[in-house]
């Protein structure tokens, strides 16, 4: 082995080690596939991370689209159940203004009853 071994142009120092030497051939072999592999998984992984922070986003506005329109509703149906309760309770009260009151109507029939004795 030459005291220097060069790929892709770059110069690699000598290697002792049997293990080290091993690294360097797989670096020499693998090194090009395993830098573009590296690449394409960081590219991935950062639109990976693009898109779950898009998707947060919309959720976000969804949750927050949602609260208002129930937020509305809710006034929405206050409002409704308040006028229809007012109309009611109007209703109850005019009935019970034109309602003749049972005891008058009572005493009324007892003074024409006697009427009618006497007369």
């Amino acid at each position: 082995m030459a005291s220097e071994t060069k790929s892709n142009g770059a110069a690699h120092p000598p290697v002792n080690d049997p293990i080290d030497q091993l690294v360097a051939i797989k670096n020499i072999i693998f090194g090009t596939e395993m830098q573009e592999l590296t690449r394409q998984i960081q590219s991935l992984t950062e639109a990976q991370q693009q898109s779950s922070a898009e998707h947060q986003a919309r959720l976000e506005k969804l949750e927050s689209d949602f609260a208002g329109d129930l937020k509305d509703l809710k006034q929405s149906l206050l409002s409704e159940l308040n006028t229809r309760l007012d109309s009611i309770q109007a209703d109850l009260d005019q009935v019970n203004e034109s309602k003749t009151d049972r005891k008058q109507l009572g005493e009324l029939l007892m003074k024409i009853g006697e009427q009618l004795v006497k007369g």
